[in-house]
């Protein structure tokens, strides 16, 4: 699989420009830390999103591992952005919001992990498994 982070730093260090007709690049992936390959999406486009809906990752009992958010602000400035991380089984829910802060345009990729300071670890025992639904969303604060 290409990390899509990469490329963009690639395209990012070589012009070293903000491109005003270019679309903000974002993307999501999951680091895991006993250095199993991360899995990366590409949010750039309506397929990547529908990509990320369609195609569910297998994490092991037990597994460490962070979330990370990353974009590229190209043409206006991006104030209040906020991630949620909310993971659902059956009726029990947990979620967690992170203000990320303002961003002007500028050539660099911004690259965030979740938990920050710690590896999150995946739940395990008997009563623990099974098929959970994950909902993250990057958003504006409208204020």
């Amino acid at each position: 699989m290409e990390c899509r982070t990469t490329h963009m730093t690639k395209d990012c260090t070589t012009t070293g420009e903000v491109e005003p007709h270019t679309p903000n690049n974002m993307g999501y992936k999951v680091v895991f830390e006993d250095n199993r390959h991360d899995i990366t999406y590409d949010l750039d486009s309506e397929e990547g999103i529908q990509h990320l809906r369609d195609t569910p990752f297998v994490m092991e009992e037990g597994a460490k591992y962070k979330f990370a958010v990353f974009f590229r602000v190209n043409r206006e400035i991006v104030s209040g952005l906020r991630f949620r991380n909310k993971v659902r089984r059956h009726v029990f829910s947990v979620s967690e919001e992170v203000v990320l802060g303002s961003y002007a345009p500028q050539s660099t990729t911004h690259e965030f992990l979740f938990p920050r300071h710690e590896w999150a670890e995946a739940p395990s025992g008997l009563m623990y498994r099974g098929t959970y639904q994950a909902e993250c969303k990057v958003r504006r604060d409208p204020h």
